[in-house]
């Protein structure tokens, strides 16, 4: 079975039982509530091998997992935020905003408090005016409509990782504030066409999606062998530049940019 919980922790609850339902050896998941989804990876523990991405619910032993296979969210967050601060490093009065995950969620609210860290520790003529959660991706878009109205004077945002960006750049748009500068985690094909245009996203620290891969499938067949002593895996981010994207795409699918990115790229390069 492959599911996809968008985030909903309590439709993930229900897909793990109706996978339960079909008796697996091994279920692969990545836990999208660490407290909600807890009891119920907790119950289906005693039966499969369970093998996470990205984080491990709350009050799971080691004994009850497999492995958890995560990109370096220390690492990635801290990327992030020096990517902010080395863009507007030469600027003086600086005063940016802070877009971060609200659930709890181990891997994001690591990411974001390290992003936040490394702006507080490295730059001084950087103030973060304000910092907002969102709990829903969708929802990204009113705390950053909300933050820009109450303060006009931010020109740069941190945000969590790609698609809640992708909404806070849609209440740029709407605002007129297509002059604030973002930096976020993770590539994909939508983020991908700012940065290949030179628009808004001035660059992203991202997991190795392929290396990453590769890692859940290893760990998941050492399990089933019985060789679960691995019981954590980091793999380390990338950091992308605009000037970068389509080198960084093949590095990190292993495969060419997607032509409209290409496209996109050579246009405002040539």
């Amino acid at each position: 079975a492959v599911t996809d919980a968008h985030f909903d922790p309590q439709l993930q609850v229900t897909q793990l039982e109706s996978i339960r339902i079909q008796n697996p050896d091994a279920i692969i998941s990545i836990p999208v509530d660490d407290k909600i989804t807890a009891q119920k990876y907790k119950e289906i523990s005693k039966d499969f091998k369970l093998i996470f991405i990205s984080n491990v619910p709350e009050g799971l032993s080691k004994e009850e997992y497999a492995s958890c296979i995560s990109v370096n969210e220390q690492q990635n967050g801290r990327n992030a935020g020096m990517l902010l601060g080395e863009y507007f490093k030469d600027r003086k009065k600086v005063k940016i905003g802070l877009i971060k995950h609200g659930a709890t969620f181990y891997g994001t609210q690591l990411r974001d408090m390290m992003a936040e860290q490394a702006i507080r520790d490295n730059y001084n003529n950087i103030e973060i005016v304000d910092s907002r959660n969102f709990y829903e991706i969708r929802k990204a878009y009113e705390v950053c409509k909300q933050m820009m109205s109450e303060h006009p004077e931010i020109e740069g945002l941190y945000i969590s990782w790609d698609q809640p960006a992708l909404e806070a750049i849609r209440a740029l748009k709407e605002l007129n504030r297509e002059d604030v500068s973002i930096v976020t985690c993770d590539l994909d094909v939508e983020i991908s066409k700012y940065m290949a245009t030179g628009k808004m996203v001035r660059g992203l620290s991202t997991q190795r999606s392929f290396e990453q891969g590769e890692a859940v499938a290893l760990a998941t067949a050492k399990a089933l062998l019985g060789n679960t002593q691995f019981k954590y895996i980091a793999v380390e981010p990338r950091i992308v530049l605009p000037k970068d994207i389509l080198h960084a795409w093949k590095d990190i699918f292993h495969e060419p940019a997607p032509e409209e990115i290409t496209k996109k790229f050579t246009q405002k390069n040539s």
